[in-house]
């Protein structure tokens, strides 16, 4: 069975961010495997806003600024990203941004 993986990217645009997610949705299809993109990303995640990427031409925006997914600084409970998660079934959340977005990430597997 595929397994299904969620990218988000948080907090402040930086470089880089679109060839990172360029790259998950490259290594996923290789592997025969889903992504899925939550806007704005925490936010996306809680709010269940997410755009199917698995067919998407990542190469098409590596060269691009900022996110195409967007940013948020949303804290986010471990209890609606599950929610999230599970409704989508997803099995693995990749996470690009700085402190806040990764402390977020942490926390999660910490409690979970």
């Amino acid at each position: 069975m595929a397994k299904i993986l969620a990218v988000l990217t948080g907090g402040g645009h930086a470089a880089g961010l679109n060839a990172g997610i360029a790259g998950v949705i490259e290594e996923a299809r290789k592997k025969g495997w889903r992504v899925y993109g939550a806007l704005d990303g925490w936010q996306g995640v809680v709010n269940d806003m997410f755009v199917n990427l698995t067919d998407y031409d990542a190469m098409s925006s590596i060269n691009k600024g900022g996110s195409i997914l967007g940013t948020s600084r949303v804290k986010p409970t471990l209890d609606k990203v599950q929610e999230s998660m599970k409704k989508r079934k997803v099995d693995a959340i990749i996470a690009m941004g700085g402190e806040d977005t990764l402390g977020a990430l942490w926390n999660m597997y910490s409690e979970f």
